[in-house]
């Protein structure tokens, strides 16, 4: 009893506590902080995302479109602003090199990219995309897309004409980028 009693005023002293050990878990910041569009080529790609603070190294997940949901490893390298044309009323978002990680499967770009990903990315989440006239809308959902929660949504024009896929309902659960 004298023991515990000494390690509890042990605890109490150093400011520690005798509960159970919270896990460390990074705190998250929003998605869009945390997510942005990846595009280029396997030889020259770039990441745009709403985060100033990206430091070289950070590990970055690469969600292809094709095959869907496979997940190349890469890293953020410096912050390059040239490296992209940038969607228009996005051209003060900043852009960074992308370095895939050697033997990470190819995944078609643009694609989705996730910093930290899987660490701290909760695992319940679906990544969808579809095809507008223009350009690619790209989705985050809690749960099954379509019928989950939107948590994020980033439109890229490809610059060119595509047959759209997206259908009016997928476009009636997305805001209004184009």
């Amino acid at each position: 009893m004298g023991n515990k009693l000494l390690r509890t005023a042990l605890l109490v002293l150093t400011g520690q506590s005798c509960r159970e050990p919270a896990p460390l878990v990074r705190q998250a910041e929003p998605l869009s902080g945390r997510v942005g569009i990846v595009a280029g080529t396997a030889e020259k790609a770039c990441l745009q995302i709403a985060n100033a603070a990206v430091p070289p190294g950070t590990p970055l997940g690469v969600v292809g479109q094709i095959p869907s949901q496979i997940i190349a490893a890469a890293q953020v390298g410096k912050r390059e602003d040239s490296c992209l044309n940038p969607v228009p009323g996005t051209e003060s978002t900043p852009v960074y090199e992308v370095q895939f990680a050697p033997g990470a499967p190819q995944v078609q770009l643009p694609a989705i990219g996730i910093l930290h990903y899987p660490a701290d990315f909760p695992r319940e989440q679906t990544f969808h995309y579809c095809l507008s006239s223009e350009g690619v809308h790209f989705t985050i959902w809690d749960g099954p897309a379509l019928t989950g929660k939107l948590r994020w949504h980033q439109y890229r024009n490809l610059g060119y004409d595509v047959e759209a896929t997206c259908t009016a309902a997928e476009l009636g659960q997305m805001p209004q980028q184009e």
